[in-house]
């Protein structure tokens, strides 16, 4: 696996860092592939005013109560009420496909390849990071089953 240094270096953070702040997209796809029963929705979290942005990828749940990510699963109404308060801004949940979170659309400066929601889509850093959370998810898969909270 052939990574660009700025990628491997971003590959390489703690796991709470990692997927908190340039894979969340990828720890989403995961929680998709291991834990198919949730039936999850794949949101993109947008916070720019025309919707363009990606600041966060998670799943959703079919009634769209609970979103799951890293961190667990926590309801969408306080994940929303944190990003007014701390961010100053409306988080708006979106569907987002496997194949838009995956596809090529630009690279930057130092040659990364990111989706058209600027998340990096390097191949290599997906599979590693896919790698890396499905050993989170796991280990403790309860923490990202949105089943046990209905």
């Amino acid at each position: 696996m052939k990574l660009n240094y700025d990628v491997f270096e971003k590959a390489h953070l703690p796991d709470h860092i990692l997927f908190t702040s340039g894979a969340c997209h990828v720890f989403a796809l995961e929680l998709l592939a291991t834990l198919p029963n949730e039936e999850y929705q794949l949101m993109r979290v947008a916070i720019d005013p025309e919707l363009q942005g990606g600041y966060h990828v998670c799943c959703v749940d079919a009634d769209g109560i609970f979103m799951a990510d890293i961190c667990g699963v926590k309801r969408i109404e306080d994940f929303k009420r944190w990003s007014e308060n701390f961010l100053e801004c409306k988080a708006v949940f979106i569907p987002v496909t496997v194949e838009e979170l995956l596809t090529h659309s630009h690279e930057d400066e130092k040659g990364v390849s990111f989706n058209k929601y600027n998340h990096i889509a390097d191949p290599s850093f997906i599979e590693y990071c896919r790698f890396r959370a499905s050993l989170i998810i796991n280990d403790f898969p309860a923490r990202y089953e949105m089943s046990f909270c209905k």
